[in-house]
């Protein structure tokens, strides 16, 4: 029977690609399985075979494309990986939390995986290109006094953390040029799906539950395209998606090209998305690179929020145009209140971290290396004070909530922050994340704290030497030593303090930042309209 439907020809040849797959693998699973193989490992193995007979499948029957083998077979393996880990994550918990049968928590697994390959091997892995797929960079952009910019993000407030409040400091300053601002990012809270703000515009995409706290899946749903229709009805001039790694970024990446807009990437990072885990974090790393090289067909631009990301750029092949960098407002110092004043007696050396409680951010570490400070400085008045929220809170709280020289304020609004950060006196930020430019140190430092830090991301650009504060490597030893050269020389204290805030408000000011963006967003219009001529 001869079917003039391509599509259902090519639907019906991926179900029996995908049902041969799947009977090797099934069928080395169940072998395996009754020759009593640790269930994970049985399932890794079959997963493994059922790879193989389906990479073969579906690049010379079904989908018959003639793209390089290596590069089809490394996105193909990525992706491979990627359904390996759901696969043995979802057979768990079939088997041991809803005690199904694991030949049957193997089948659901099986046929959930193979709704989104179909999807994923048509339209990017095995897709054919045509000249669709390759128009102008950008259009011209009618020339009016109100522009338009969607800045697509993996979190956005009130989520925690600095790339959320990069972006809510950007849009409002751009604000203050002329531009509306339209953000779009995910529901990991369950808040409303649209919001009409003062400032802003919010798009909320819905994102799967799997690690929503770590990583947005955008959940592809009646919802979804929704959503997506109406941003493109926003009629946006520009683009502008922040950090590689997240799925968002993909979002926005391929809205832009779609309608013919100038897309710029912001990179925030300095070294591969970890979750500390060595093979995770391997795989995660073929992932990124994989992700990376897809969104360079879409976008327009890259910049980064410090010289560092920039550099990190250059680990994917790509070169940055310039430093968008991250930033604080001078405006900020004269708003602050004293809330944290009484609370501390002068006589009090108060030494701050503010950030996420994760293992990555370093405050284990911290909280080790100050308690040995408070060993060695006998009767000197010390208090650590720890503000921020994270997956660590319940071990910091259990093991030092009755702590009397340790407290734990959990998160704080940013007036709050501000306001204890005019308190600290050192301020302390020993993070082995892979940051771009922490907010918390320009915030601290624009608050005169004496600094002491890592030098991760683009740190040793506020932290320009030994005057400007200390630069640690996150050790127990090193943070040790740190804290005990401020807190016996309360001039050097001192003097670092003032260094670092004349730097910050003088290189990173907001007002310069949103400045050097629309210079930037006007020479793409320039651009375009000399490629049109």
């Amino acid at each position: 029977m001869k079917y003039k439907n391509k599509s259902f020809v090519r639907v019906v040849k991926f179900l029996v690609s995908g049902g041969s797959a799947a009977l090797v693998e099934y069928l080395v699973f169940l072998l395996l399985h009754y020759m009593q193989v640790d269930l994970l490992m049985a399932n890794s193995l079959s997963f493994i075979s059922g790879f193989l007979v389906s990479f073969t499948l579906n690049r010379a029957w079904v989908f018959s494309s003639k793209d390089a083998v290596p590069k089809q077979l490394l996105i193909y393996a990525t992706l491979a990986v990627a359904n390996l880990i759901f696969s043995n994550v979802a057979i768990w918990l079939l088997v041991n939390e809803l005690s199904l049968l694991s030949p049957y928590a193997k089948i659901i697994t099986m046929g959930t995986i193979a709704c989104w390959n179909y999807f994923l091997y048509s339209r990017y892995i095995f897709k054919k290109e045509t000249t669709k797929d390759h128009p102008g960079i950008v259009e011209k952009i009618n020339d009016t006094n109100k522009k338009k910019i969607a800045i697509f993000t993996g979190y956005f407030l009130p989520h925690l953390g600095g790339v959320e409040r990069y972006v809510d400091k950007l849009s409002k300053s751009l604000k203050m040029l002329g531009y509306d601002i339209v953000i779009v990012t995910s529901n990991e809270a369950n808040m409303p799906n649209f919001e009409d703000k003062e400032t802003y515009s919010i798009y909320r995409l819905p994102i799967l539950n799997v690690a929503k706290n770590r990583y947005p899946i955008p959940r592809v749903n009646k919802e979804y395209k929704a959503l997506i229709k109406g941003i493109e009805n926003e009629k946006i001039d520009y683009f502008l998606v922040n950090t590689r790694f997240h799925l968002t970024s993909l979002v926005g990446g391929r809205m832009a090209k779609r309608l013919n807009k100038p897309s710029i990437l912001l990179e925030h990072g300095t070294g591969h998305f970890s979750v500390d885990n060595k093979l995770l974090d391997f795989f995660g790393a073929i992932y990124e690179h994989i992700l990376s090289y897809i969104l360079k067909k879409y976008i327009t631009k890259y910049y980064g929020v410090s010289k560092n990301c920039n550099k990190w750029l250059r680990h994917f092949s790509v070169s940055a145009s310039g430093v968008f960098y991250n930033a604080i407002s001078k405006s900020d110092k004269d708003k602050v209140k004293t809330l944290y004043d009484s609370r501390y007696s002068k006589d009090v050396i108060v030494i701050t971290y503010a950030g996420r409680l994760i293992k990555e951010k370093g405050i284990l570490n911290l909280i080790e290396a100050y308690s040995r400070v408070r060993r060695s400085t006998g009767d000197i008045p010390l208090r650590l004070v720890i503000a921020g929220d994270g997956e660590l809170m319940g071990y910091i709280k259990e093991r030092y909530i009755d702590n009397k020289v340790i407290d734990i304020l959990g998160r704080l609004d940013f007036d709050h922050v501000m306001s204890l950060y005019k308190r600290t006196d050192i301020f302390v930020y020993p993070s082995l994340y892979p940051e771009g430019l922490p907010t918390s140190i320009l915030e601290a430092g624009l608050m005169k704290c004496a600094i002491i830090a890592t030098p991760k991301g683009g740190t040793e650009e506020v932290i320009i030497d030994d005057n400007h504060g200390i630069i640690v490597d996150g050790s127990i030893d090193s943070l040790y030593n740190a804290m005990l050269r401020y807190i016996g020389d309360e001039d050097k204290r001192r003097n670092s303090a003032s260094s670092v805030c004349n730097r910050i408000e003088t290189v990173f000011e907001w007002d310069s930042v949103a400045q050097k963006v629309d210079s930037v967003l006007n020479g793409l219009n320039k651009d375009s309209n000399n490629d049109k001529r």
